[in-house]
């Protein structure tokens, strides 16, 4: 079924919330920021609708998140980190609805998001504030990738499922 362009944006306005929400309030605050549940929700979005709803709520709803947390300095790099994860993964999104997680495009890609949020996000926190920041701030950015796709694991099939309710 195609979608027309106001259906289209209720469900990436959906997927944005749902960002938003999971990263604004499921998350555990630490020295350096937060690890937060956004990246799993940023990553089954994009394993099942694609690159451009992945790239949406990625950018749109992270940011917003880090407005909402009082972290507003960081939210144009996260714009684009968080953008850019979601495309990628998105990427892998016809292979992950064929084979789910039996593809290695689908583990390609989830590592490939989880490199770009740790650079990413080191080089941001240098330029926001200092190398040792920087390194200071990646050992949470690896829990954060870690976290993020051993919760893929079960969420993104259970979208799937329930998204071809709406197919």
């Amino acid at each position: 079924m195609k979608k027309n362009k106001q259906q289209l944006l209720v469900i990436y306005s959906l997927f944005i919330a749902l960002v938003a929400i999971v990263t604004t309030y499921i998350g555990f605050p630490m020295a350096f920021g937060y690890i937060n549940l956004g990246d799993a929700v940023i990553f089954s979005i994009a394993l099942v609708f694609g690159p451009v709803a992945g790239l949406t709520s990625g950018a749109i709803g992270s940011a917003l998140a880090d407005i909402t947390l009082g972290y507003a300095v960081w939210a144009p790099f996260t714009f684009l980190i968080k953008g850019l994860e979601g495309y990628l993964v998105g990427l892998a999104s016809i292979a992950f609805l064929k084979y789910g997680f039996k593809s290695y495009k689908v583990f390609l890609m989830l590592g490939l998001a989880i490199l770009v949020l740790n650079v990413g996000y080191f080089f941001t926190a240098a330029f926001l504030y200092d190398f040792p920041a920087a390194i200071a701030d990646a050992p949470l950015n690896i829990v954060q990738g870690i976290v993020a796709i051993a919760l893929t694991f079960p969420l993104a099939p259970i979208i799937k499922r329930v998204s071809s309710n709406f197919r």
